[in-house]
């Protein structure tokens, strides 16, 4: 469940929005309810998958120290994925176009259960 907004002419405090069982259900209902945020939301889903290929995480502990600090800077010129790790959640809606705040709560849901806003939470 998510607020929902009354000018749309619901009729109760909350719309429910079911999840989809896998990232791509998740994706197609979202750009399928919320048109106006679809391209964001498709560039949110490229960054998760990007995010999913997690062995990146590895390098800086399994490389010696040196090595690390010239292969981390080159593999997140190529790719982002340091970057995004520094980067807060709502920056990084913002910078993806994300305005509706119904799409944005749901894609940020999972910081609430670690409890923190998406504002001080990695994106």
């Amino acid at each position: 469940l998510f607020p929902a907004p009354q000018e749309d002419g619901h009729s109760s405090k909350f719309d429910s929005f079911p999840m989809g069982q896998g990232v791509d259900a998740n994706e197609a209902r979202l750009c399928e309810r919320f048109p106006q945020d679809a391209a964001g939301i498709r560039l949110f889903y490229r960054d998760v998958r990007r995010q999913m290929a997690g062995a990146l995480f590895i390098i800086p502990k399994v490389f010696p120290k040196w090595l690390a600090r010239v292969v981390c800077p080159v593999i997140d010129l190529c790719t982002g994925f340091y970057t995004r790790l520094g980067t807060p959640a709502n920056t990084a809606l913002d910078k993806l176009g994300i305005k509706v705040p119904q799409v944005r709560g749901f894609l940020t849901y999972c910081w609430g259960d670690l409890g923190n806003l998406p504002s001080s939470l990695p994106y």
